[in-house]
Formats: C-alpha cells, structure tokens, sequence
C-alpha cells in the first residue's frame, strides 16, 4: 500500500511538472507570437504588463513572457529530476532554480535583444545629437560600446580614445557616423571642442552657398 501511495505521488507529480512546462512554454510562444497577452485578459494580471525594460541591469528582464518561460522550465527541470528518484523537496529547489535561471536567459538573450532591435527599427540617430546618453555597455581604449537615448540602445565609442566609460556614466552624443554615436562627458574639452569643430563648418559651409 506505501508503495503504491509512493508510486501514485510520484506519477501526480510528474503529470504536474509536464502541465506546468505545457502550459508556460504555450503561453510563452503566444505571448511572443501575438503581443501581450495580458491585454487580452482585460488587465486581469496587473502588474505584468509583458513591457521589458529595453536597460537588462538588475530585474529589467521580467515581464509575462519570461516569467511563462520560467514556470516552463521549473516544469521541465521537474518531471527530469523527479524521473531520477530524487528528494521531493531537492526537485522542488532544483525545479525553481532552473526555472529562475532560464527566465533570466530568456529575458537578457533573447527578449530583450529582440525588443530593442524593434523599438530602434524607425530611429534616426542623427536626432540623438547634443542629446544626454546613459552608457549601458563600457567602454575603454576606444572599443565601442553602447548607450541609451531617449529609450533607444545605440552603438557608441568615445569621441578621445583614451577615455573611459562605466555603466551608468551620463554622457552627450557629439555626433554621429553612420549609426555609431561618438560620445563625450559633458561640459568636457573633448565636448567644447566639437561644437567649435561644427560651428567652424556650419560657417564655411554658409560662406560657400
């Protein structure tokens, strides 16, 4: 009778973690596939709007989507381990490890690189000139990184190579180069030294017509 009490908790369990890992990955694949689902419910799951952060730092990567994908993981790193004859209760930590972590990757991979390519697909980023900029990508011996503008991610380098940007460093977009923003601190030397650059143009460019 224990064993078959045994048994029957056992098969329950798995039947769980394959309708968790259905049922988020289903989910997960609508969400992605048709936009936010929340919306479709009427604001029922207030709160998770679906809306990423497009800036991955701390918990910018949570939204519905990531959140199904992570209840389908938990699922699926369930029924695994629960199969191999582990403690319930290691299932259920390893269960939510899992599935936290592959939240995260969906999130910090995958959604949110798939977001900012759609958000940034009608930007023109001359417009992000003279503009403030927050640096989301270091930046060092003049390797190019990344920056946010108005919501936007746009590939920078500093405008001096011997700078150096951290993550969350302000800077100004000096000009632009095809899509690469060159950055500057602002108020630096660098900075001055640019707007009189471009004034010296503007002048001769008016002299000329």
């Amino acid at each position: 009778m224990e064993f078959l009490t045994s048994l029957l908790s056992h098969q329950v369990a798995n039947i769980i973690f394959l309708v968790l890992f259905i049922a988020g990955l289903g989910l997960a694949i609508i969400s992605i596939v048709f936009g936010n689902i929340t919306d479709a419910v009427g604001g029922a799951l207030d709160g998770l709007d679906g809306d990423l952060s497009l800036d991955a730092d701390g918990f910018g990567w949570i939204s519905f989507t990531t959140i199904c994908v992570g209840i389908s993981g938990a699922g699926a790193g369930g029924f695994l381990f629960n199969t191999l004859g582990i403690p319930p209760i290691l299932v259920l930590v390893i269960g939510l490890a899992i599935g936290v972590l592959c939240a995260w990757c969906a999130g910090r991979f995958i959604i949110i690189p798939l977001k900012r390519r759609q958000y940034n697909g009608a930007f023109d980023p001359a417009t992000a000139v003279g503009r403030a900029a927050s640096v989301i990508a270091p930046m060092a011996n003049g390797a190019m990184g990344e920056v946010m503008v108005a919501g936007r991610s746009l590939t920078a380098k500093p405008v001096s190579p011997d700078q150096v940007f951290s993550t969350g460093d302000i800077v100004q977009v000096v000009r632009v180069e095809g899509t690469i923003a060159l950055i500057a601190r602002e108020n630096s030397t660098e900075r001055r030294e640019e707007n009189v650059n471009v004034s010296n143009k503007e002048q001769s460019e008016a002299k000329e017509t």
